[in-house]
C-alpha cells in the first residue's frame, strides 16, 4: 500500500513537471503578434475660417504629441478651409507646425478660391513644397496623392492633368512596389455622395499595380469599400464649421497601421486615445 502511494506521488509529480513546462513555451505554439511596418494619421475636412475652428483643430495636434503613438506623418486630406483665402490657409499652417513630425497636405474643392482653379488659388504659396499630384515613400511603400479638384465643385471628373502626371509615373512603379493612394474625392464608385466621373484612365493604371488602400475625405462620414483588392477609406470631418453627412455627431481621425501587404485602421474620436 505504502508502495502504491509513493508511485501516485511521483507520477503526479511529474505530470505535473510535465505539464508546467509544456506551458511553459507559449511562442512554440502560439503566432508572434506582426507588428507593422509603421503607422500615420488620417485626417479630412477641417474647413477652418476662424482662429475658433483653427483651435479645435489645434486641440487634435496637441493630443497627437501626448499620444505614445510612433506615427510617422499626418496626411490632411483636403479641404482644410474654407473659401481658399490666404488668411485661412495661414491658420492651417501655424497649427501644423507644432505637429513635429512630416505633415502632407491634399488640395480640396474649398481649399480653391471661386473661379480659379487650385494651381491659381493661394494654396501653392502658403504650401511651397506642395504640387497638385505627386508622391513620396516611406518604408518600402509608395504614396501617391492625387489631385481631382475641378475649381469649387463638389462633383468633379479625374482632371487631364492628373491622368496624364499618373500615366508619365506609371512606368516608374516597379511590379513589387505597394501603394496607398490618397485623395480628396472618393474613386471608388459605391461612394454614397459624390462619385467621380472618367475614373476609367486612373484605373487603368493603378488597377495593375498593387495598391493597398485608397484613402479620402469629402464624404463626411465613416465608411469602407473594397474594389480589385484594395481598401477605400472615408472619413468624418474634424471641424468645428460643419458637419456629417450621414448625419452622426462623432468626429475624428484615423490612425492607420501600415504592414507587409494591407492596412489596418482605427477611429479616433477627438480627444480620446486609440487602443495600442
Amino acid at each position: 500500500m505504502e508502495n502504491r502511494r509513493l508511485f501516485l506521488k511521483d507520477f503526479l509529480a511529474g505530470a505535473g513537471a510535465f505539464a508546467l513546462e509544456s506551458c511553459s513555451f507559449p511562442s512554440f505554439f502560439m503566432k508572434k503578434r506582426e507588428k507593422p511596418l509603421f503607422s500615420f494619421i488620417f485626417c479630412n475636412d477641417l474647413h477652418i475660417s476662424t482662429p475658433d475652428q483653427a483651435a479645435y483643430f489645434g486641440e487634435s495636434v496637441s493630443n497627437w504629441k501626448k499620444l505614445s503613438l510612433d506615427f510617422d506623418f499626418v496626411v490632411l486630406c483636403g479641404d482644410l478651409v474654407n473659401y481658399g483665402s490666404r488668411e485661412e490657409l495661414l491658420l492651417v499652417k501655424e497649427q501644423l507646425r507644432h505637429i513635429g513630425k512630416p505633415w502632407y497636405v491634399v488640395a480640396g474643392n474649398h481649399d480653391c478660391v471661386e473661379g480659379t482653379d487650385i494651381s491659381s488659388s493661394p494654396f501653392q504659396r502658403v504650401f511651397p513644397a506642395w504640387r497638385p499630384n505627386y508622391l513620396f515613400h516611406n518604408k518600402g511603400i509608395m504614396m501617391i496623392v492625387l489631385d481631382l479638384t475641378n475649381e469649387t465643385n463638389a462633383t468633379v471628373r479625374v482632371p487631364d492633368a492628373t491622368i496624364t502626371w499618373l500615366s508619365r509615373v506609371a512606368p516608374r512603379i516597379k511590379p513589387d512596389d505597394r501603394l496607398i493612394v490618397f485623395s480628396h474625392f472618393s474613386l471608388h464608385p459605391d461612394v454614397p455622395r459624390f462619385p467621380v466621373s472618367n475614373t476609367s484612365p486612373i484605373f487603368d493604371i493603378l488597377d495593375t499595380k498593387q495598391v493597398m488602400a485608397f484613402f479620402s475625405g469629402h464624404y463626411h462620414a465613416r465608411w469602407h469599400g473594397f474594389r480589385n483588392g484594395a481598401d477605400y477609406y472615408c472619413n468624418t470631418c474634424l471641424s468645428l464649421a460643419t458637419g456629417n453627412h450621414d448625419g452622426s455627431s462623432e468626429e475624428g481621425w484615423l490612425w492607420v497601421k501600415v504592414y507587409e501587404n494591407r492596412v489596418e485602421t482605427e477611429f479616433v474620436e477627438k480627444g480620446n486615445t486609440p487602443r495600442e
